[in-house]
């Protein structure tokens, strides 16, 4: 029997701050915790479905429940924040 997992991923606008070090972190921890299904699947025979959720700005459904892990890491490596339009101006400087 597979077991589900839902990702609640925070992708606001203050995920943004240091240049985005917040959504590289949130990126990072996404494919370890990735690295750690895959390699558990891969030993013990068990398939875990996976679901992303954003939160921020808007709350969205970004992969449904799936075993598809590659799909899945491609959406994480499209992550960023919602930053509002005074984001880009407040790391101009």
């Amino acid at each position: 029997m597979p077991l589900d997992t839902v990702l609640c991923l925070d992708t606001s606008s203050s995920m943004g701050w240091n240049n985005g070090e917040g959504i590289n972190q949130l990126k990072l921890a996404a494919s370890k915790f990735m690295d750690g299904v895959e390699e558990t699947a891969s030993q013990a025979g068990l398939k875990e479905n996976i679901a992303i959720i954003e939160f921020g700005a808007k709350t969205q459904v970004l992969h449904n429940l799936s075993t598809d892990y590659a799909a899945i890491r491609r959406k994480i490596g499209k992550f960023h924040s919602q930053c509002c339009q005074f984001c880009d101006i407040a790391t101009a400087r």
